[in-house]
């Protein structure tokens, strides 16, 4: 979608409360419009006396001024949310992974010796192949 007029939400608005609304295309906005919408046009039919008042109709104009300035203000959140809104998602910037880790050296495999004879033995030797007796 593109970017919205607010001007025209604005007069959308003074003209036809709610319409202003409808016309940014976002959901809880077009939702607030069909509700201010119905309240006007309720209010106009439910109560059509009210018309025949000049103080009535000072009090509608002011008001339609009003729904007016925020139709505009609206128009403007939207143009601006749809601007900082990425259009496909990015990947997040963290730290750089970490450089591979390189082996550590091994140290040269010694035997076991024995503790009673002397002789060597594997690493892994529990008893001296030499006397049998228990290495460690």
């Amino acid at each position: 979608m593109g970017r919205k007029n607010p001007w025209a939400a604005a007069v959308l608005n003074f003209f036809l409360p709610g319409i202003g609304f409808a016309y940014l295309g976002e959901g809880r906005y077009i939702a607030i419009g069909l509700a201010l919408l119905a309240l006007s046009l309720a209010e106009y039919t439910l109560f059509p006396w009210l018309l025949a008042n000049p103080l009535y109709l000072l009090l509608g104009l002011l008001l339609d001024l009003v729904y007016a300035a925020l139709a505009y203000v609206a128009a403007e959140h939207v143009n601006l949310m749809r601007a900082e809104a990425p259009s496909q998602p990015r990947e997040t910037a963290g730290p750089p992974p970490p450089p591979p880790r390189e082996p550590m050296p091994q140290a040269p495999q010694q035997g076991v010796f024995c503790r009673h004879c002397g002789s060597p033995n594997p690493l892994d030797a529990v008893y001296c192949q030499r006397c049998g007796r228990r290495t460690a």
